[in-house]
């Protein structure tokens, strides 16, 4: 090498090389704070998915209502959800899928800049998707998926960083790989949102603008060139940082372990009623009344009396993105002998009932039913409040005169 000159392309190229073995060996470092942070999610696990054993039944649902990112009771003073709801998951699947991109994107993170700085850079990420989904209405999300992306995102600037040291692998592997997953997953949760609406695309772009930003000004701890580590005094000062958040989630933790199992605050439904075929139905008072398409209810105002006698379904948009129907039952359900079931439990009990997952329903007099769509852990709430607009138990009288024989002999045995 002593031949070679600086500028020449031999020298810069065994430059490169030597630099790949160094950034190897320092990417070897052992994490710490990523085991942690695994551990931490796989408690929030263990936590929701033995609760309805020590919280008795649908403890699961009482701690998402209570910590689950609700972008509504957020704005509302609720500031702990922010935090708490990248603890919880979906189901084990989603957990799984989160703890094992944890240890996959947190290592090298962690190795490039440190467990102080690898702590700031995921909380940001977390907290950055939390808050650039807050302006959406009807949301009900938990996940550490916007962390995740911060790390993707993360990987891709230290190789922005690092770019004219860099093999043309390694600007591959760190830089143009990383970007294109990070570009793929985001396009696949966006046709997912579309179709299903079960993914927060707006928390996975904000973990990833936040995760960017703070590589960005977060200086990589690595012995390499004017990537030095930083000084004493302020290495002193990240940890401060990162203690600093460490107890600010504990804090959020708390704060909604004591709102577990405690009432929503969900706005008291006024009651109005409109007329057709003869009887009074009674709809909540003040709210948006429109007609349901697809999957929404559109219009202000409409004439719900009109709907219904024009052939169309209509609908009450209620607060946190739930809708309430009113509509024939034969339109709405199959009338098999569960639905029948469910109908008749219902107008005995007066409450609504579970008919499949985010609906409940409830006879009204004259054929026609309620049915309450709602996220899955706010439907309950949502169809206590509405308590106020059902009929009287046992005012309804639901008869299976369609259903088959043998259908009807099922459910006259109840």
């Amino acid at each position: 090498m002593a031949d070679l000159r600086p500028d020449d392309p031999d020298f810069q190229y065994m430059q490169k090389l030597a630099f790949r073995a160094l950034l190897a060996a320092v990417m070897r470092r052992p994490p710490r704070v990523v085991f942690v942070f695994m551990g931490v999610l796989l408690a929030g696990g263990v936590v929701r998915g033995t609760a309805d054993r020590w919280l008795g039944p649908h403890g699961s649902e009482k701690i998402l209502l209570a910590a689950a990112h609700i972008p509504e009771f957020v704005r509302q003073g609720e500031w702990w959800r922010l935090i708490t709801a990248t603890l919880l998951h979906a189901n084990p699947s989603h957990l799984l899928l989160n703890i094992v991109g944890l240890f996959v994107l947190g290592r090298p993170v962690e190795a490039a800049w440190g467990p102080a700085r690898f702590t700031l850079l995921t909380a940001g990420a977390a907290l950055g998707g939390s808050l650039v989904a807050l302006p959406q209405d009807g949301l009900v999300s938990v996940g550490a998926s916007g962390a995740l992306f911060g790390l993707l995102a993360a990987l891709a600037m230290l190789g922005v960083r690092l770019w004219s040291r860099l093999t043309r692998g390694l600007q591959l592997s760190m830089v143009v790989a990383p970007t294109v997953l990070l570009i793929a997953m985001l396009t696949i949760g966006a046709v997912i949102q579309q179709g299903s609406g079960r993914v927060d695309l707006h928390a996975h772009l904000g973990g990833a603008f936040v995760g960017a930003a703070l590589a960005l000004v977060l200086r990589p701890q690595l012995p390499l060139g004017e990537l030095r580590p930083a000084q004493p005094g302020r290495e002193h000062v990240m940890t401060s940082l990162a203690i600093a958040v460490s107890l600010l989630v504990l804090l959020a933790v708390g704060l909604a372990a004591v709102r577990v199992g405690a009432s929503l605050p969900m706005p008291p439904v006024r009651k109005t009623s409109f007329a057709y075929a003869g009887q009074q139905i009674a709809i909540p008072a003040g709210l948006p009344r429109g007609v349901w398409r697809g999957r929404s209810c559109v219009g202000q105002g409409v004439d719900s009396a009109w709907a219904l006698t024009s052939d169309r379904t209509p609908c009450v948009q209620l607060p946190l993105g739930s809708v309430l129907l009113i509509d024939r039952r034969e339109r709405q359900l199959t009338m098999d002998a569960g639905d029948w079931s469910a109908l008749r439990t219902a107008a005995r009990t007066g409450q609504f009932v579970y008919r499949q997952e985010s609906v409940m329903v409830h006879p009204l007099a004259g054929g026609l039913v309620y049915l309450l769509f709602a996220a899955e852990p706010l439907l309950r709430p949502q169809a206590l409040a509405l308590l106020p607009l059902l009929p009287p138990p046992g005012t309804v009288r639901v008869e299976s005169v369609s259903l088959p024989a043998a259908a009807s002999a099922t459910v006259g045995n109840e």
